[in-house]
């Protein structure tokens, strides 16, 4: 199981949970056109904020995906690895149980510097 969460920009942020159901299964269907561990595609704010987290939780792909042997004798930094999904609205982040409380902290305190909508 993981514990996964998401920031999304507040001008494309549904209003409503119906609207937000929808979102949801539009974001979470995958059938993207572009590189999901790329920061390319995505606005400044997503960016700056993926920046800001990955310095508490390193990813495990992309453009910023730490390197193998800075892992390698650290228990603690590998316990922290986590897998984003970056599309041009959404960040989608997965996390393991362990680090939930940490990780929902984090990402809400990133996502109101940035001015995002975070939801977990």
């Amino acid at each position: 199981m993981s514990y996964d969460l998401m920031v999304f920009k507040k001008i494309k942020a549904p209003i409503n949970k119906v609207e937000f159901l929808e979102f949801y299964k539009e974001q979470v269907k995958w059938k993207l056109d572009h590189n999901c561990a790329s920061i390319e595609i995505s606005s400044r704010k997503l960016n700056n904020c993926y920046v800001d987290i990955i310095m508490i939780f390193p990813s495990t792909n992309g453009d910023f995906a730490i390197e193998d042997d800075i892992l390698e004798n650290n228990e603690e930094l590998e316990s922290r690895l986590i897998d984003y999904s970056i599309c041009r609205n959404p960040i989608y982040v997965v996390f393991v149980w362990s680090q939930a409380e940490k990780a929902r902290n984090t990402m809400l305190m990133h996502s109101m510097k940035h001015n995002l909508v975070f939801l977990w």
